[in-house]
């Protein structure tokens, strides 16, 4: 605000013998004044720094201006601040100095008490301040919130303007504020600083309203999660890994690659934790290392392998798959703190934790978990708690932090202390869940059925009839094929 033009209205209209009406229009510019500093805090905060970026290298018009000022928003604060305070202070002083004799005028116009002119101020000042509150200050935010570009693109010269005049007392502000955050060892902080957990709940936020697809929204929980998990929870366990020994023939190999439908073999010596290499399919058609007269008759296994490629159990995901798409393999060994065979783990097996399942032509159509018509679950049991809660939310409530399994199977044997036999099919109750064992595979728990005392709603999952059930003959084949 320019103090010349504006001074000398303040105090020709703060004269008794000026109109009444000049006297409230001048309130009211006052309370605008201040609203528009409002507005422009609110849109300048709300604007998205990358956009500005944008709008910048595509030469927008103001847009240069909008970045300095988010680049320099403690200079930009406190020129906003100013200009609320200047304009706060003087419709509130000049209020109450020249509409508190009318009071006075109108309810005492003898004279008799000499309170009323303190009454009179008071009561003037509260009305005042209600109009700022909610013309200078709420709807005006309300404004900038809701046009946040167009606000500050219109009037980023102005404020520019209100900058440059308010220059030297930003600079006394700001160094005012820097000596006692330095005192107060505030110094080091950073405002520009996001956390995971506040990009979480932004995207919590914005699928709420729309903004962000459930899709989005469960792919950035993914990407957060995705380095905090272990190749031991999403490997394919030892039991369920199909493996080629190593003297086997070109018969049984073939046989081995037609049943499974897979494209690489671990290739063990003397057992499962004597793993020598890996075989892909591809290598025996591309690769001949004997003559096509002497082929299969002296095929040998050792001349197709590759190295295999050992981790630990322990071993980050993320750290796994930079290494691995550094090193162009597609396949890990992983070995426990033994250093027995522990499983495998696939480059797809990590992808899958970003995008969930990948099927390929050979991929069997069941889904690992399907919801029946009374509201209960059937589902393969290597499937992880975490996988489950997803659809079943009161798995997230039960104690599992220092629980020692990976795997739905691993819960339900955790409770039942003992393996069951071929054909039983024991219940476990735990918390507000009751779990029955539907099929076995050896001595593995192959599909389970879970069911809510307080009773799930159907819909939860894609529609699924009754014949779509796995049935007790098509569970162990189709649970190991879809780990892998």
């Amino acid at each position: 605000m320019e103090e010349g033009p504006i001074l000398p209205l303040l105090l020709v209209a703060n004269d008794l013998d000026s109109p009444l009406g000049l006297r409230l229009v001048i309130i009211f510019i006052l309370i605008l004044v201040n609203g528009f500093f409002a507005a422009s805090e609110m849109a300048i905060v709300s604007l998205n720094p990358n956009q500005v970026r944008l709008w910048t290298e595509e030469g927008k018009k103001n847009a240069l201006l909008l970045q300095n000022f988010l680049q320099n928003q403690g200079n930009f604060l406190a020129t906003i601040q100013i200009g609320v305070t200047l304009a706060g202070f003087l419709s509130a002083a000049f209020g109450a100095e020249s509409l508190s004799p009318y009071l006075v005028r109108l309810f005492d116009p003898r004279g008799q008490y000499t309170w009323m002119d303190t009454l009179a101020t008071v009561l003037t000042t509260i009305f005042i301040s209600f109009l700022s509150l909610v013309f200078g200050e709420l709807i005006p935010k309300r404004i900038g919130m809701a046009y946040p570009e167009g606000f500050s693109l219109a009037f980023a010269k102005v404020l520019r303007f209100f900058d440059m005049i308010f220059q030297p007392l930003t600079k006394v502000l700001n160094a005012t504020v820097n000596f006692l955050c330095r005192l107060l060892g505030l110094s080091e902080v950073h405002g520009d600083e996001v956390t995971e957990e506040e990009i979480r709940m932004m995207t919590e936020a914005g699928r709420r309203v729309g903004a962000i697809q459930g899709e989005e929204a469960a792919l950035i929980s993914k990407v957060f999660a995705f380095d905090d998990r272990a190749v031991g929870e999403i490997m394919t366990p030892r039991t369920a890994v199909e493996a080629l020994p190593l003297d086997a023939d070109w018969e049984e190999i073939q046989q081995t690659i037609a049943q499974t439908k897979f494209s690489r073999f671990p290739v063990y010596n003397e057992n499962m934790d004597d793993i020598v290499g890996v075989v892909h399919v591809k290598d025996f058609f591309r690769r001949q290392h004997v003559p096509r007269s002497d082929f299969p008759h002296k095929f040998n296994l050792q001349a197709y392998l590759r190295p295999a490629y050992f981790v630990p159990e322990s071993k980050l995901i993320n750290v796994l798959m930079r290494e691995m798409r550094q090193d162009h393999v597609t396949l890990a060994v992983v070995i426990d703190e033994y250093g027995g065979v522990d499983g495998i783990v696939t480059m797809e097996d990590l992808i899958e934790e970003l995008v969930g399942d990948i099927a390929d032509e050979y991929d069997d159509r069941y889904p690992p978990m399907v919801q029946h018509p009374d509201g209960s679950f059937s589902l393969d049991a290597l499937m992880s708690p975490a996988e489950v809660s997803a659809y079943i939310p009161e798995i997230a409530n039960l104690p599992l932090e220092d629980a020692d399994f990976d795997t739905m199977a691993g819960l339900v044997l955790s409770q039942l202390d003992r393996i069951p036999g071929p054909q039983d099919k024991p219940e476990v109750a735990l918390g507000s869940l009751i779990f029955r064992v539907e099929a076995m595979d050896g001595r593995r728990i192959a599909k389970l059925w879970i069911k809510s005392r307080t009773q799930f709603e159907a819909g939860d999952l894609p529609d699924q009839t009754a014949s779509q059930i796995l049935d007790q003959s098509d569970i162990c084949e189709i649970s190991e094929q879809q780990r892998k």
